[in-house]
């Protein structure tokens, strides 16, 4: 069973760019499978033929517009790095996402005595997730490789 407790998160924008304060949610990569249908003669079956397009999210609350520039500066290759650690059963932990891709911002609406909130949302051409050193989820879509959750798929 795990207890995961974050005591620490990072951003890493081009530019060398770091958000550690005012970071609301992170949304990892999400891998939604396709399924094709495979007809039978007494049952039908569904055999997975592949994965959606997957994108993340992290919303910022009170930055201004650089960060919206180093995040859009470098177009479908642009690298953003997540990081976090803290703790699990008492032993520390080190999560890292590193995700190249286009970057689409969304602020908020402006409203007065509080910080506007800005949301980047990124689609994927490469996400490579490494949790304690241990790769969890690579993917390169431009070179064909695709290791999600230990599955390895050759194409």
């Amino acid at each position: 069973m795990n207890n995961r407790v974050i005591h620490a998160r990072k951003l890493t924008l081009p530019g060398g760019f770091k958000i550690t304060n005012n970071m609301g949610d992170f949304t990892p990569p999400k891998y939604t499978k396709v399924y094709a249908d495979v007809p039978g003669t007494f049952m039908a079956k569904k055999v997975h033929v592949g994965y959606e397009a997957s994108e993340w999210s992290v919303t910022i609350k009170g930055e201004m517009a650089s960060v919206v520039n180093a995040a859009l500066m470098a177009g479908e290759s642009t690298v953003i790095i997540y990081s976090e650690n803290g703790k699990n059963n008492h032993s520390r932990y080190d999560t890292t996402h590193t995700m190249t891709g286009e970057v689409n911002i969304e602020y908020d609406a402006s409203k007065m005595r509080e910080q506007q909130t800005l949301t980047l949302t990124g689609q994927i051409s490469k996400h490579a997730w490494l949790d304690n050193g241990i790769p969890i989820t690579t993917v390169d879509i431009d070179n064909g490789i695709y290791n999600i959750g230990g599955a390895l798929f050759n194409v």
